[in-house]
């Protein structure tokens, strides 16, 4: 599992990485809100006086975060990320949604 994995899209900065679009969903799936509060839990290890912004709709997150790195000290994550979780029903690849139905 690749450490970083979670911040390689195009939106957050990696520009020949896909972009997350391509694993929005439609509607919302199973398991969806137990990843979210997993993201939403993990250790806080760096943190930015700036907003969190939404990397499609350029609009503020609300309610409003500052700019973080989450972590479980097994791979990191951009904070908001239970964000696009949530709002875009984004799916993570197999191996972390995998990793978190197994440690949750």
């Amino acid at each position: 599992m690749d450490k970083y994995g979670l911040l390689n899209w195009k939106e957050f900065g990696m520009p020949d990485a896909p972009s997350i679009k391509t694993l929005f969903c439609p509607v919302k799936y199973p398991g969806q809100d137990i990843v979210a509060e997993y993201l939403e839990k993990g250790k806080t290890h760096l943190v930015s006086p700036s907003l969190s912004q939404d990397k499609i709709s350029g609009d503020l997150i609300k309610p409003y975060k500052t700019v973080c790195i989450k972590s479980n000290d097994i791979f990191s994550w951009d904070g908001s990320l239970s964000y696009y979780v949530r709002k875009y029903n984004l799916r993570l690849p197999e191996e972390y949604e995998n990793y978190i139905f197994q440690n949750t």
